[in-house]
């Protein structure tokens, strides 16, 4: 599954994306569009990627993007901070 849109956008948290799915299928995305921007907390961000990367515990089906893509006008230092806590925790 790609661009998967967990929270607001989704109405799903990627916990239950992942139960939903099944530990084989490959889910791909996870960010919420909404965490991307300077007005959404810096920790919520952080929060959104680590919840994410922590379904490599259950199955290593994932894959850590942004969701669609990096929405127009998103702060660059969060694609920067993802990077770093995907090389801190991403790796199985």
């Amino acid at each position: 599954i790609g661009a998967v849109p967990p929270g607001s956008v989704g109405g799903c948290t990627a916990a239950q994306a992942r139960a939903e799915a099944g530990n084989d299928l490959i889910l791909s995305g996870g960010i919420p569009n909404e965490l991307w921007y300077d007005y959404s907390p810096l920790e919520k961000f952080e929060e959104a990627v680590k919840e994410w990367l922590a379904l490599k515990d259950i199955s290593p089906a994932l894959i850590a993007a942004a969701g669609d893509q990096v929405p127009p006008g998103a702060e660059e230092s969060r694609i920067l901070r993802m990077t770093e806590l995907v090389e801190e925790s991403g790796y199985y």
